[in-house]
């Protein structure tokens, strides 16, 4: 994923979960996509944890939306990072 966003300047968001597992994380992830091009990320995840958010916020350009939410939630988690 990191590979594809970072070779491909056509992608205008980035959909991921923050935990992937074993790895790095979907937060550590969005910033390495950051340095090399300034994309906006929205993080869909069942995890609220404030520690989790609070990592997130580490970022320049984010949303949080969780899993069980509404889709408009995330619709409007879109149209807000644009």
């Amino acid at each position: 994923a990191l590979k594809i966003v970072n070779e491909n300047n056509d992608i205008d968001i980035v959909l991921m979960d923050v935990d992937f597992g074993m790895g790095i994380d979907g937060i550590k992830a969005a910033q390495l996509m950051q340095r090399e091009q300034n994309i906006p990320i929205i993080f869909v995840s069942s995890k609220t944890e404030n520690e989790v958010v609070e990592k997130a916020k580490t970022l320049s350009s984010f949303r949080y939306v969780v899993k069980s939410a509404d889709i408009s939630v995330l619709d409007k988690a879109i149209k807000a990072v644009f």
